[in-house]
């Protein structure tokens, strides 16, 4: 029985739509949707994940580790949202790793966990979001945040500022961009 993502199996009950999906893990890597990104799958059930995923549509759920140095996370040590994403390219740089090319469509959450597969798989349900009103105070504060954004890239001077006023979330845009509280543990850890 295909329990996967397509027309045919997304349930559509009181307004939620949700789908099976195969879960890849990220470490210290957050993806928003109409975000692009690479990264590289190494984990054995990561793999699974990944070439069920391309199988059934080539849709999988990202979603962010909690403890970044966790090898082998359990549910329990996954954030419990996420995004839908569609992988667009797949490259093998060595024998024992796969580097994906992927977009984020749309964000979801873990519903329920399926066991029984060798690699993570999930009931997701998809976060409804609501279309903003645009007024002219919110247009204002939108502003003002993509202003002193742009002074903070300015700054540290390492990511180019079309991205910031080209991208479709300006919050998803910041929120990606920004350091996260993992990445300054794994720093400290160094010194």
């Amino acid at each position: 029985m295909n329990l996967y993502m397509n027309k045919e199996n997304l349930k559509e009950k009181n307004e939620v739509t949700m789908a099976v999906l195969p879960v890849i893990p990220l470490r210290g890597l957050v993806v928003y949707p109409n975000m692009s990104v690479q990264f590289d799958i190494g984990r054995e059930k990561s793999l699974q994940a990944l070439n069920v995923g391309m199988k059934m549509g080539q849709k999988v759920f990202l979603v962010p580790q909690v403890n970044i140095e966790d090898e082998n996370p359990t549910f329990s040590k996954l954030s419990r949202v996420g995004v839908i994403a569609n992988v667009k390219q797949l490259l093998k740089p060595t024998a024992e790793t796969v580097r994906v090319y992927a977009e984020g469509v749309r964000r979801a959450s873990i519903y329920e966990v399926i066991k029984g597969n060798p690699y993570m798989n999930a009931n997701v349900v998809l976060i409804y979001e609501p279309k903003q009103r645009s007024s002219v105070k919110r247009e204002a504060l939108m502003r003002a945040v993509k202003d002193k954004f742009y002074d903070y890239i300015k700054q540290i001077n390492h990511i180019g500022t079309c991205l910031l006023y080209t991208s479709p979330s300006p919050r998803d845009s910041c929120a990606s961009r920004m350091p996260s509280s993992a990445c300054k543990k794994k720093k400290k850890k160094k010194k």
